[in-house]
């Protein structure tokens, strides 16, 4: 097991660290909790936000151990446990490649028996060769756990698709028949760019998931306005007597975040309002939204601070 600590500096600059290696003797989820707990107690690591785990029952057990054993967590530890998008979109990809499992499989046989010797990697070299087929890339095996790997292994395959049916012919053993109906489905499914949908209801279940969002981030400002004018009305007491604003609250996920922050205090009524009414930026691929929070955070002091969050972990 791998842990990866990732946490945004005062600087605004997104920091990855590999923060240990593990080795599991057991994969239930309450024994995988007790072994990343103290990977993040040898780090010092006090405020966590978020942990990414793959989509598996065993992980959820493992946060739910997790959320008993750790004191600073934001709002109650309901967003503690994100589950891994990669992992999710990879079996939403699988589960669609279903009805295309026996034309898959058949490459996947095709392209397993070439690259496993040496002849016959060059073999094929030499039919593309003949061919005149130029490409940069070659065939490639692909990997279970990720869908991508699969798209390339398709995408080469048919694009060398002529190489196959001289290389079957020079070698019998891969059956170009057979080879050929798979090309024919594998082609039609490259061609399928958009898949039926319905309009209406697709925009139904947008507008319901955008309402559901903006109350989300209207109770998560909320929350952070709060400590936000807790910790003014702090500083205004203590401002004589010292510089740092203790909280008498030992279960409290913000605030060192709060009263570290070197940003003056600003009137909060209408922040995330203006936040929102903000002209939207046009794209580029130039564009860093850690740059942009930088620029403007001393604008957005309760927004900077959501933004920012705490340390965030991710268990592979």
């Amino acid at each position: 097991m791998v842990v990866t600590a990732h946490f945004i500096d005062k600087d605004w600059v997104m920091h990855k660290r590999v923060i240990n290696f593990k080795s599991l003797d057991s994969h239930r989820g309450e024994d995988i909790g007790r072994t990343l707990l103290p990977c993040l107690e040898e780090c010092g690591i006090n405020n966590v936000m978020t942990i990414t785990v793959d989509n598996a029952i065993l992980n959820d057990k493992a946060i739910e151990f997790l959320m008993k054993k750790l004191r600073n967590l934001y709002d109650g530890g309901k967003q503690l446990h994100v589950r891994c998008m990669a992992h999710i979109l990879n079996l939403i990809v699988k589960d669609g490649f279903d009805e295309h499992q026996s034309s898959i499989k058949c490459m996947q046989k095709a392209v397993r028996y070439i690259r496993n010797s040496t002849q016959r990697i060059q073999r094929f070299k030499e039919c593309m060769k003949e061919l005149n087929v130029e490409s940069k890339k070659f065939l490639c095996n692909d990997s279970p756990t990720r869908w991508n790997s699969t798209y390339e292994l398709l995408k080469i395959a048919v694009e060398l698709e002529k190489v196959f049916g001289m290389f079957s012919v020079k070698d019998p053993r891969l059956k170009f028949e057979f080879l050929q109906q798979a090309f024919e489905k594998l082609i039609k499914l490259k061609n399928t760019r958009e898949p039926p949908i319905f309009n209406s209801e697709v925009t139904l279940k947008a507008k319901a998931l955008i309402r559901d969002i903006e109350k989300k981030i209207e109770n998560f400002f909320n929350f952070y306005k709060a400590k936000f004018d807790n910790t003014e009305s702090s500083q205004s007491q203590t401002r004589a007597q010292e510089d740092v604003v203790m909280f008498d609250d030992e279960n409290n996920f913000m605030g060192d975040l709060i009263v570290k922050s070197d940003y003056p205090l600003a009137s909060t009524e209408t922040e995330l309002t203006q936040y929102q009414n903000e002209r939207s930026v046009k794209y580029n691929k130039d564009f860093d939204i850690l740059i942009w929070w930088k620029q403007n955070a001393s604008f957005y002091p309760i927004l900077d601070r959501m933004a920012k969050g705490g340390n965030v972990s991710g268990r592979k």
